[in-house]
């Protein structure tokens, strides 16, 4: 397999026609189970450094069956490539091109689903916003050489860019903005089951409502963590939180959760507050 190298290059115009061409090809392979098409990733960014690979992503209706879109894309010359920790955010990804040398990478996802939306936020957020999209790219020159053949090292240090950008472009969405927030104590030797649960449970939200989490560990007390849960306004919340206390899973995950509280502080504070300015 070729080894797979970080290579930043200068913006380049033909990107667009390129991610034409395939967009075309795709359209074909997979005919109705492509619902939309999109451009993204840095080479959809005019303008902008990046590695010479065409992101594209497909929305489709038909996520549970993502998989068995191979044989359909293999007909264009997509490799299908296992990815667990994309396909349990209901991603699944395709190369064109072998080893370290594809020239196109495809994300197949839920056609308006978490994965979906924000992959459309940060792309235009960047559009819109040149003096980000120059700090990104700046970013993305350092990583190159400080993980020239660790590109999997160089994803990762992206991360906290990207999600910072997503966090604002959110909030900035929120005029209404229903924020609440919960205290208690977890168990440490249960620190690991419970951000399991917690993460389980988030999956569960964000199908009916748009949300984001954050969790915070006390530096005084080892026990005690705050949850914060920001939503677009409270009558988003209200009418999620309906059908979501209906999920046995859920359920069963609030039970398993509620095991892992610290017996003798086993009570829950819970605030609700909406956002002023």
């Amino acid at each position: 397999m070729t080894k797979s190298i970080v290579e930043i290059e200068t913006y380049d115009p033909s990107w667009e026609n390129q991610f034409e061409r395939e967009k075309q090809g795709i359209e074909k392979g997979l005919g109705q189970y492509a619902v939309i098409i999109e451009h993204i990733g840095s080479t959809s960014v005019r303008g902008l450094s990046a590695k010479p690979i065409i992101d594209i992503m497909v929305g489709t209706v038909d996520i549970e069956n993502a998989a068995l879109f191979a044989g359909l894309l293999c007909e264009i010359g997509y490799e299908y490539v296992p990815k667990p920790a994309f396909e349990s955010k209901g991603r699944f990804f395709f190369r064109k091109g072998w080893g370290g040398k594809g020239t196109c990478h495809l994300h197949v996802c839920e056609w308006k689903g978490s994965e979906w939306r924000d992959k459309l936020l940060f792309r235009d957020y960047l559009r819109a916003h040149p003096e980000a999209a120059a700090e990104y790219a700046s970013l993305k020159r350092q990583l190159a050489i400080k993980h020239k053949d660790e590109r999997s090292a160089y994803t990762k240090e992206k991360e906290p860019f990207i999600q910072a950008i997503l966090l604002k472009v959110r909030d900035l969405r929120r005029p209404n903005m229903f924020v609440k927030i919960y205290e208690y104590h977890i168990q440490k030797e249960k620190e690991a089951l419970f951000l399991d649960i917690q993460e389980k449970v988030t999956a569960f939200y964000q199908e009916y409502v748009s949300c984001d989490v954050m969790l915070l560990k006390s530096l005084d007390d080892e026990t005690k963590w705050v949850e914060v849960s920001k939503y677009d306004s409270e009558d988003a919340y209200q009418n999620a939180i309906q059908r979501i206390n209906k999920e046995r899973a859920v359920q069963a995950l609030f039970k398993a959760f509620e095991g892992c509280l610290v017996a003798d502080k086993a009570e829950i504070s819970e605030q609700n507050y909406i956002r002023m300015s």
